[in-house]
């Protein structure tokens, strides 16, 4: 735990020393002295710009220090606005995320500004107490069985006249909010909703807004009285004033765990920020995460429902009938057809790029792989090339196999280019739009939409991107092409990541007019596995989803974190891994361990990736040991390791 205390008032040199913390890659806290020019002197947790190494970087300060003796000190090239300063309480929170996440307590602590922030204008004369920049009322959260969690399970109107109600009922006790959302595209919405109950006292913050309007909404929510601020992952740092309410639309959304460091699950500081600061927590969702059902079937969070109006859909087998590598089945198009005949719109869903997901050698078997990460190329044949996914490598199909020379090739797989060109070929006359990230060098997303709502009958074919945008169009047929592929990868999570992209699917269905005239049709490979089946049935999905985790003891039923290893050296990497796993086997015998092993893409950019998974109930323990297991290993520069808590994916 880092100190907020100084040294109590005497005779200083009319410079100062301070001791930073630097916010650099690094898996520990290490603390450097520098100098103050004569009246900067800083509180605890003020954000400056120091010198290390061959460039600056940007630091926070800690306490302040004497002189220290027969030492070159490097003096602080400036402060950051002191008006940006995080209040005492929320400095203290992000002190013990940090622990909890196993990342340094400076990385944490940069969640807590935003991205640009100003200098500080002049000196500062006399010290401010630490904390002291918002005046804190103890309590003032509130307390008591009123700040408990409460799961709001319904359709997106339902949930945001509930959240409303709750944000309007905050203000009249003179409390403000903090409202999140997954992704941007959602934050319209959500501002035109809350204003309807809070006027101009709604801010935002988002990590797509510009730095400048992002630093405004940031400013205003810290010194407003009763500030409802909408935000993204990021907006869950947001330092609000009077916080009374913290609400978590699309609770199940993997868009709230950050992929860089540190690597923290907005959810997770929700929940962990409400119950230390005395603030109602909010999760809603119409279909929500495992690990929010499972606290509400055990009675740990208040449960409002909206009642649930049974809906039906086509599953079609794709293991049946047709040639390989159709993406659209035969069932599937009948339904499109007469759709079409009707002068309906039709919605297909595949959330897979290119023409064909792999490219085989028909003569000796090889696969084209990219030669950086080992993954295989992705064709697309729009202008013959090859792409990885992963590093975004390209490079021209050959003509001829690298391994024997042979010229016969074999598509597997299938991806939105080709599901494309089937459309085309079976429904010439119907206009038909895309909307994924190789198509929209033609247009904005806006744009598409519109066009696709203003022809009918029409076709629109789209991956994740085109799920939640407002203003979708109404439709009368969606298709899902390929509804469970992921259900082959490593990963626990897998299932869950199926129910949830069809439940997501489904979803569209509100927003068109006609409930009953509209309809579904999704082509599984694995028609009958329960996360398919949940498109009919959810209840049953978390059933058997539940107790499949409960039995293998996988979240939410034990922590899990993910440990990485990754460099050029792949002997130096799986040894650093076994060393590591083995450390943490001593540890304690309820402990887990799992590997080590290759990484499922077990080289990416020219990085060989060996890791690590350690379970265990309490995830106190799992951090401690962690801690306990990197100090004693024999670390070197040429191996990076990451701590991956709470892991969405086991990629």
């Amino acid at each position: 735990m880092l100190s907020g205390e100084t040294p109590s008032e005497g005779v200083f040199d009319r410079d100062v020393f301070l001791d930073i913390i630097v916010d650099v890659p690094s898996l520990s806290d290490r603390r450097f002295t520098y100098r103050a020019s004569e009246g900067l002197d800083l509180p605890y947790g003020a954000k400056v710009r120091v010198p290390f190494g061959r460039s600056p970087v940007d630091g926070f300060v800690v306490s302040r220090v004497e002189r220290p003796e027969g030492i070159q000190v490097k003096d602080v090239l400036f402060a950051y606005d002191l008006r940006f300063l995080p209040g005492r309480e929320m400095l203290d929170f992000c002190q013990e995320l940090a622990a909890y996440y196993c990342v340094t307590v400076a990385s944490m602590w940069s969640c807590l500004w935003p991205p640009i922030v100003p200098r500080m204008k002049a000196p500062v004369q006399e010290r401010p107490a630490a904390g002291d920049t918002i005046p804190a009322t103890p309590g003032e959260g509130g307390g008591g069985e009123e700040c408990a969690d409460e799961l709001v399970w319904g359709s997106r109107a339902y949930r945001w006249d509930r959240y409303a109600e709750m944000v309007k009922l905050g203000l009249l006790h003179g409390k403000g909010s903090l409202v999140l959302v997954p992704e941007a595209k959602e934050m319209a919405y959500a501002v035109s909703r809350l204003k309807e109950v809070a006027g101009d006292l709604v801010f935002q913050v988002s990590s797509e807004m510009t730095g400048l309007s992002r630093r405004e909404g940031w400013l205003l929510a810290k010194t407003s009285e009763t500030p409802v601020v909408v935000g993204t992952r990021s907006a869950v740092f947001a330092d609000v004033r009077k916080l009374g309410l913290i609400v978590l639309d699309e609770d199940w959304s993997d868009s709230y765990k950050s992929p860089e460091t540190p690597s923290y699950d907005a959810r997770t500081v929700a929940r962990l920020r409400g119950g230390k600061q005395g603030i109602r927590v909010l999760f809603g969702s119409s279909h929500p995460s495992l690990w929010a059902l499972n606290r509400a079937r055990e009675g740990l969070v208040e449960v409002r429902r909206e009642a649930c109006i049974p809906r039906s859909a086509q599953i079609v087998d794709l293991k049946e009938g047709g040639p390989r590598r159709q993406a659209v089945s035969p069932a599937l198009r009948e339904r499109m057809r007469i759709s079409f005949d009707e002068g309906k719109r039709v919605f297909l869903f595949l959330n897979k790029r290119g023409d064909a997901s792999q490219v085989l050698c028909q003569d000796c078997g090889n696969t084209i792989t990219c030669p950086s990460c080992g993954s295989p190329m992705v064709y697309h044949s729009k202008d013959s090339s090859l792409i990885c996914h992963t590093c975004d490598y390209h490079m021209v199909s050959p003509d001829r196999c690298p391994g024997c020379g042979g010229t016969r090739w074999r598509f597997l797989g299938f991806g939105i280019e080709k599901a494309a060109s089937e459309v085309l070929r079976q429904f010439p006359d119907v206009p038909l739009f895309r909307l994924d990230k190789d198509s929209l060098s033609s247009g904005t997303v806006e744009d598409t939409l519109r066009r696709f709502g203003s022809s009918a009958p029409s076709c629109l074919l789209g991956t994740q991107l085109a799920l939640g945008q407002p203003g979708f169009p109404a439709v009368g047929l969606v298709g899902v092409l390929s509804g469970d592929t992921v259900l082959n990868l490593p990963d626990f999570r897998a299932s869950e990541r199926v129910f949830h992209t069809l439940r997501r699917v489904l979803d569209l269905w509100p927003r068109s007019r006609d409930l009953l005239e509209q309809e579904i049709v999704v082509q599984a490979y694995n028609p009958e596995h329960h996360a398919v089946r949940g498109l009919l049935d959810p209840e049953a999905f978390y059933e058997e989803e539940l107790s499949v985790r409960r039995s293998v003891g996988y979240p939410p039923f034990a922590a899990l974190f993910k440990v990485r290893f990754s460099g050029k050296n792949h002997d130096r990497v799986r040894s650093t891994a076994y060393e590591f796993a083995k450390a943490c086997g001593g540890k304690d015998p309820g402990i887990r361990v799992l590997g080590p092993i290759p990484s499922p893409k077990p080289k990416v950019r020219n990085q060989f990736r060996w890791q690590v998974a350690l379970r265990h109930e309490e995830h106190a323990l799992l951090a401690q040991v962690c801690d306990l297991a990197l100090k004693e290993l024999h670390q070197s520069s040429q191996v990076k390791i990451s701590i991956d808590v709470e892991p969405q994916d086991m990629w």
